[in-house]
C-alpha cells in the first residue's frame, strides 16, 4: 500500500492510500482509499445493493448503460438510408466476402466487457 496526504490550499491534509499489484514489470493501483474510503468497497456494496433489489440482469443493464454514455465515447453515426425504404444493393463482383453475412451480424450484436 502507497499512503499519500494531500495538501490543500487551506492546509488541509487529506489521505489518499493507493492498493498496488505488480503487473510484469509495472505496479498498477487497483484500489484507492480516500480519507478511508475504498473505491473497490464502495462500488461492491453499491453493486450487490441492485442485485438484491433487482437482480444481476438489472446491474448488467445498467453498467451497459453507464458504458454507453461515459465522456469521450464516438456517437453512432446516423444512418445514411432507411433499410425499410430501399433495398440493400446486389455486389456484382464475384469475390466471395472473408465473412458470411450471418458471422458479420451474429458477430456485431454481441458486446463484449472486461
Amino acid at each position: 500500500m502507497v499512503r499519500t496526504q494531500i495538501v490543500t490550499k487551506q492546509g488541509t491534509a487529506i489521505s489518499v492510500d493507493y492498493r498496488m499489484s505488480p503487473q510484469g514489470e509495472r505496479w498498477r493501483a487497483y484500489d484507492v482509499t480516500l480519507e478511508g474510503i475504498s473505491l473497490v468497497a464502495n462500488y461492491r456494496a453499491q453493486f450487490n445493493t441492485i442485485i438484491q433489489r433487482s437482480g444481476y440482469q438489472d446491474l448488467v443493464a445498467k453498467l451497459r448503460v453507464k458504458y454507453d454514455e461515459r465522456p469521450g465515447r464516438a456517437k453512432p453515426r446516423p444512418a445514411t438510408r432507411s433499410a425499410a425504404r430501399q433495398p440493400p444493393r446486389r455486389r456484382s463482383c464475384r469475390v466471395r466476402c472473408a465473412r458470411s453475412p450471418q458471422r458479420f451480424l451474429s458477430a456485431s450484436s454481441q458486446t463484449a466487457w472486461v
